[in-house]
């Protein structure tokens, strides 16, 4: 399992939270896109956790990690249905078009009846071809999409179990961040309270 790092004050609005990429990129972010009055304390506030925190809200984060990981697959698996369902569906009216045709050339040419038979022969194997492939991209569709509701459902689940971690460790959280963070304005909710 990948170590996971928290940091302090990512974000104005949260406390601690996990890096998803190195402090240096959100530094940079800062420095380029927040208020020039903020950058500042933006940037002094901003480090990484020293620190131990809680292990229930670490192994909370790691479940939602894997849980996120699998509903991202899963999420991959349903594009990649989709689009082999759209293409499948595409092929199907385009042969059911080319069948409509030779359908019409067969009733209007009498003259023509053989070679409009065998066009429609062809269309009517090509339509039954696609068909064949659209009822096949449909049903792994749906099977991503059964997969894809599963790991959304796991997905919220431990969400929601990382958030009542969290909670539940906060006060524990605020200690460690009064000894790491001691000239922090953080008022429970922000690092800029107002006034």
């Amino acid at each position: 399992m990948k170590r996971l790092i928290y940091a302090w004050h990512v974000h104005h609005e949260a406390l601690v939270e996990l890096l998803t990429e190195p402090i240096s990129v959100r530094r940079k972010f800062i420095r380029e896109n927040k208020p020039e009055v903020e950058v500042g304390t933006r940037l002094r506030l901003l480090r990484k956790v020293r620190g131990k925190l809680p292990e229930a809200l670490t192994e909370a984060e790691a479940a939602w990690e894997t849980a996120d990981a699998v509903w991202v697959k899963a999420y991959a698996a349903w594009e990649t249905a989709a689009t082999a369902w759209a293409t499948a569906k595409a092929a199907r009216e385009t042969a059911y078009a080319a069948w409509e045709t030779a359908r019409a050339a067969w009733t209007t040419a009498e003259a023509a009846w053989a070679t409009a038979k065998a066009a429609r022969a062809k269309a009517e194997a090509a339509w039954e071809t696609a068909d064949a492939a659209w009822e096949t991209a449909k049903a792994a569709r749906d099977r991503a999409n059964a997969a894809w509701a599963t790991a959304a459902t796991a997905w919220a689940t431990a969400k929601a179990a990382r958030e009542k971690v969290y909670r539940e460790c906060l006060p524990e959280i605020e200690v460690l961040h009064k000894i790491e963070c001691p000239d922090c304005p953080w008022d429970g909710k922000t690092i800029f309270p107002k006034k």
